[in-house]
């Protein structure tokens, strides 16, 4: 136990310097003096008697005590030695002193609680103690401690927060009350607040008028307790929430049987609603993921120590906050493709403006990583966000491509730190890993940051720039709509990358006071690896699509353009394999033998009045009959119809054809058959004349037609001439008319009631 006057010397003592005693002899003091040993020896038995060196009285002493001798020597200690020398003297030996080891006692254990106002409470101890010193000077109860008391009652202190307050006479006598019925010091120090459980059940007024058993308040409280949690999960606000649980409290009670009980003395109030919130951060989860992931989440820090250009690579796309006018008159802000490099904190910038309804498609994508490339390099590893337009077969095999043709090359698409790898073989069998983000996972890469910069800093300035906030625009003037940017999109990009110029070259805390600039010049000086150039040929090979098209004599049309090119006219009427790529057509690849790229130009196009194209024409025709010439002397002239005859004389006779059985036969076919299958007469071939039919049992001709009917079509002969009467009787007769026609006229006998034709 500490007495006042022992704790205020504790704390003087704690800022006195500790003196380390030092003794050296006379060799060491000749050394550092500059002086013959024998003078040192006598400097120090000079003053050993009570004599002084160098006007200095030294502190002088023998090894081991008693008289001197040679082997007990007089030792000086250094301290008392003229300060210059005492200076030179630890000059000279800190570099060859070497350092003791410090030896320790038993290891004290490790507290089973501790006190974070520990250094407060003892700071507050001292202050109420050195503003006790002049009254605990005199004793208890005298005249002279009161007037102490009022004194320092009237004087302004000034406390631990650094300003000056009085102090009145009553709070000091209950600070020496304290100090002389403890005799700590350390009572002065307000004590922290204890915590002790709850002394009401829900609250002071249902607590009071509750007439339930304890038992069955406890059961009630409990399961408003969860509710309370369970209104917290679902909804924000103490206000409604503290009615909802006012409600379900008076519906509890009566359940359990207070039936006198009314919705004032159910009422919770807002300490005990807010006492169970902390299952608020569950409606933030389930219903707010972007809040969720922004500031719940845990993220781990990373290190760009170590990086160089092109290790690592952002890409993202951001809506520009500038309105802009499309050809059509529509207004529209345009889209921004950045990729930034995460050792120079540079970023590369491509700017679309999208037709209207139109989004960022791959081919955005792929032409603004061929740019990239082209200014930059082909980076070892690019960051992807989980976007469609960069999750797509072609651009991943593009990617692979890449990987296989610079080593290290690797691609990751991913939204968080919580993707997980998946490792995938390429055509070498060699693994690249390839990231994929968990679905559904709010973004957090560091180009949103850059994002966020460009709007506050650059863009911001553009005549045109609404804001992040779309339902909230800028504008020049309150009431009207924004002016949109006064150009096209070609003078926009222009102005945004002039500003983007500006913005490298700006010195940055972040970066050591560099600029971004700046710090690629020393990457790119210290002679360490740069990214590898990539031809533009390659990073269209690569990053094409794969389409089949026919060869004709117009060359192959993809997407409405014409390519041909002098290897392709040996192919004409074939279906090949091309490689295309929308944001490059300029040209296209075929795959030629032995898996070569072959590049296919655009089809040239003629005037009519142009005569080049009329020597374009003869050049491919002198191509092509180059070609079919080549093919002719590969092939033997053959005569065709002499190799059918060899063919056939030298197989020898045709196989046999066989037949099945014979299928049965009706009476008429049996009939027909054996009428076929009858002998030939060996008379003269009799032909059937009209009406006669050969009668198949015996063979002769049997006339089918009337006698009347034969006779009238009979021909006459030229010399008979037929009896007209005989005509007209058998006509009349088989008319049945009652008399003959008067008129003997053929022309009108041999018609039906003599009509002419």
């Amino acid at each position: 136990m500490s007495t006042p006057e022992q704790l205020i010397q504790e704390d003087q003592d704690t800022f006195q310097p500790i003196a380390v005693p030092v003794w050296i002899t006379a060799a060491d003091l000749a050394q550092v003096a500059g002086i013959a040993e024998q003078n040192a020896r006598l400097a120090l038995s000079k003053c050993a008697t009570g004599g002084t060196w160098r006007k200095h009285t030294l502190k002088v002493r023998t090894k081991d005590g008693g008289p001197a001798n040679a082997q007990n020597p007089y030792q000086v200690h250094i301290e008392s030695l003229p300060p210059a020398l005492v200076a030179a003297y630890y000059k000279q030996h800190t570099r060859t002193t070497l350092p003791v080891k410090v030896q320790t006692g038993p290891v004290l254990p490790m507290p089973t609680t501790l006190d974070p106002r520990a250094a407060r409470r003892r700071s507050e101890a001292r202050w109420k103690l050195e503003i006790l010193l002049p009254a605990l000077q005199f004793a208890k109860g005298s005249r002279a401690r009161g007037q102490a008391l009022r004194d320092i009652a009237r004087i302004k202190h000034l406390d631990l927060s650094g300003k000056r307050r009085t102090i009145s006479e009553r709070t000091l006598q209950e600070w020496l009350q304290k100090l002389e019925t403890t005799g700590e010091a350390t009572i002065l120090a307000r004590r922290d607040r204890e915590d002790r459980p709850d002394r009401n059940i829900i609250c002071r007024a249902w607590d009071k008028a509750c007439p339930l058993p304890p038992e069955t308040q406890a059961a009630i409280a409990t399961e408003l307790r969860r509710y309370v949690r369970g209104l917290w999960a679902e909804m924000p606000g103490w206000s409604a929430i503290e009615q909802l649980a006012s409600s379900k409290l008076l519906e509890l009670c009566c359940a359990h049987g207070w039936k006198e009980a009314t919705y004032l003395a159910c009422r919770v109030g807002r300490h005990y609603v807010e006492k169970h919130s902390a299952t608020r951060i569950l409606a933030t989860k389930h219903k707010d993921a972007k809040r969720w992931s922004d500031e719940f989440t845990p993220r781990i820090k990373r290190t760009r120590e170590g990086m160089r250009p092109g290790d690592l690579v952002v890409g993202d796309v951001h809506p520009v906050d500038v309105i802009m006018r499309r050809s059509d008159g529509s207004e529209a802000t345009p889209r921004l493709i950045g990729w930034y490099d995460l050792a120079t904190g540079d970023l590369f910038c491509s700017l679309v403006l999208l037709d209207k309804g139109r989004g960022i498609t791959q081919a955005h994508i792929a032409a603004s990583f061929a740019a990239m490339v082209e200014a930059w390099g082909l980076p070892k590893a690019l960051l992807l966000d989980n976007g469609s337009e960069y999750s797509w077969d072609e651009l991943e095999a593009g990617f692979a491509a890449l990987s296989s043709l610079a080593r290290g090359f690797n691609f990751m698409i991913r939204d968080d730190d919580e993707a997980t790898p998946i490792l995938e073989e390429n055509d070498e069998g060699r693994e690249t890993p390839i990231i994929r983000a968990m679905p559904y996972r709010a973004s957090s890469k560091p180009i949103e940051g850059i994002f966020a910069v460009l709007e506050r800093n650059l863009l911001r300035a553009f005549p045109g720039w609404i804001g992040g906030d779309r339902m909230n625009k800028r504008t020049h003037k309150v009431g009207e709509a924004s002016r949109p940017f006064p150009g096209t999109i070609d003078d926009f990009e222009a102005t945004f990358y002039e500003a983007l110029r500006f913005w490298r070259s700006i010195e940055r805390p972040a970066l050591g006071g560099r600029s971004i600039d700046q710090v690629r010049d020393a990457f790119q000086r210290d002679g360490g690896p740069l990214p590898p150039a990539v031809e533009r040929s390659a990073l269209v090979a690569a990053l094409s699509e794969t389409v089949k098209r026919k060869v004709t004599t117009w060359g192959v049309e993809i997407d409405g353009q014409w390519y041909r090119s002098d290897a392709l006219i040996s192919n004409t009427g074939q279906t090949m394999v091309f490689r295309y790529a929308k944001w490059a057509p300029e040209y296209v690849f075929y795959i030629g033998a032995g898996k070569a790229l072959v590049k296919v130009p655009l089809a040239p196009v003629f005037n009519y009045t142009d005569g080049e194209g009329a020597r374009h024409q003869a050049d491919l025709t002198k191509i092509q009959n180059q070609w079919t010439r080549q093919l002719k002397a590969s092939a033997t002239k053959v005569d065709v119809l002499a190799e059918m005859s060899r063919h056939t004389n030298s197989v020898g006779n045709h196989v046999p054809v066989l037949k099945g059985p014979a299928i049965a036969l009706s009476e008429e076919l049996k009939s027909a058959v054996d009428a076929v299958n009858l002998p030939e007469s060996e008379n003269e071939s009799r032909h059937l004349g009209y009406g006669d039919v050969l009668d198949q049992k015996t063979g002769e001709i049997v006339c089918t037609i009337p006698d009347h009917y034969t006779a009238r079509h009979q021909p006459a002969e030229e010399d008979d001439e037929p009896d007209w009467e005989e005509v007209a009787k058998r006509f009349a007769q088989k008319e049945g008319l009652d008399e003959v026609p008067p008129s003997s006229s053929p022309d009108v006998a041999s018609r039906p009631n003599g009509t002419h034709k």
